[in-house]
């Protein structure tokens, strides 16, 4: 992997009142903010540690620019596909913006010695901090030429592929803007885009739970009959999740039940080089039972990320007595890179990534 220093777009943190509302505005109000002074731009370029500290836990990474090239050439494993409709208008909002304003989530295999930079990089003082939230966001800044150089060589050398977990349409818009622009001989603005990489140790990837209006589709009694033959049906006491794969709960008329697939059902899926729960259920519950074929876009679906929790699944489905829900066993990093690794992708809203990088926090200017 080719990574390199950049020159970073920041924020003006005396000017900036309320942080949550000025990230949450700034996917939108970016040349605002920009021209009307909120943002600064760094006198010299760098490559950063990126620190997330939360109540729950602390995430470091490397945020750096990334050579397009290497996603182009396949060193920067997707898992989903993209839509060309996003990619147009992220696009736009890219020419727009003439900033590149939120990282893509990149994660690599654990390397020692990029970890001994990070924990080196915890001894000076921080470049930039802010409050959001519960979460406090400081990166510091590495600028002495012999560490960067072994940074760039241990990347280039020792991390042969990394793998998005959030931003895949912001690395096909890199590309296109790169391949539109495209010069021989010429510098191209486009040539470097922004990541911050975690190893996958670091990544927490939460489960992404469906909510499903049933109404004039089929009525709660037969459903659960129709549900009977694809799987063991126990009742629970109290609201849960499922602890393993191949496992699923269920909520439907204020109550709560275990699912699991039976063996013929996983049967038919055991020639796929990873099976997916989620995959299964909308295969063969939300598609043959409820005739959903759009998981993407049909409007009797709805998605509840997991750090929601299962209150506020049962507090989108208790909206109608007519709403199902269903709690998924979050995807492995493993099955993730396994997915990758054959080209293939996952089922849309599968997963859910932490830590969470706003908009417009750090920039590269284009």
């Amino acid at each position: 992997m080719t990574i390199a220093p950049f020159v970073a777009l920041y924020p003006r943190t005396e000017l900036i009142g309320r942080p949550d509302a000025f990230f949450s505005a700034s996917k939108h109000e970016f040349p605002d903010f920009r021209n009307r002074g909120f943002l600064q731009e760094d006198s010299e370029e760098g490559i950063f540690i990126y620190d997330i500290i939360t109540p729950k836990r602390t995430y470091s990474g490397v945020l750096a620019c990334l050579d397009i090239l290497d996603y182009i050439d396949g060193k920067v494993m997707p898992h989903e596909n993209t839509i060309a409709a996003k990619e147009q208008y992220m696009t736009t909002l890219v020419l727009e913006r003439k900033a590149l304003i939120k990282p893509v989530l990149l994660s690599y295999k654990r390397n020692q010695s990029i970890e001994q930079v990070v924990s080196d990089a915890h001894d000076q003082k921080p470049f930039f901090e802010i409050e959001i939230g519960e979460e406090r966001h400081v990166l510091y800044k590495l600028t002495d030429k012999k560490t960067v150089e072994k940074l760039q060589e241990t990347f280039r050398y020792d991390v042969s592929k990394a793998y998005i977990a959030d931003g895949h349409h912001r690395c096909a818009t890199s590309a296109k803007l790169y391949r539109e622009s495209y010069m021989e001989g010429q510098a191209n603005a486009y040539q470097k885009f922004l990541c911050v990489l975690f190893p996958f140790e670091q990544l927490v990837i939460h489960d992404y739970n469906r909510i499903i209006d049933i109404l004039n589709i089929i009525s709660p009694t037969m459903f659960m009959a129709r549900m009977s033959k694809l799987c063991d049906i126990k009742p629970l006491s109290v609201a849960a999740k499922p602890k393993r794969k191949f496992e699923m709960t269920m909520y439907i008329l204020g109550e709560w039940y275990l699912l699991t697939w039976k063996n013929s059902v996983i049967k038919k899926y055991a020639v796929q080089s990873v099976i997916l729960d989620g995959a299964i259920l909308n295969k063969e519950v939300l598609n043959k039972i409820l005739d959903i074929k759009d998981v993407r876009e049909d409007p009797r679906l709805r998605y509840v990320e997991g750090i929601a929790g299962v209150e506020g699944v049962m507090a989108k489905a208790d909206k109608s007595l007519f709403r199902i829900a269903f709690c998924v066993y979050p995807v492995q990093m493993s099955e993730i890179v396994q997915i990758a690794e054959v080209h293939k992708t996952l089922p849309p809203k599968s997963t859910w990534f932490e830590p969470r990088i706003k908009n417009g926090l750090i920039s590269k200017p284009l």
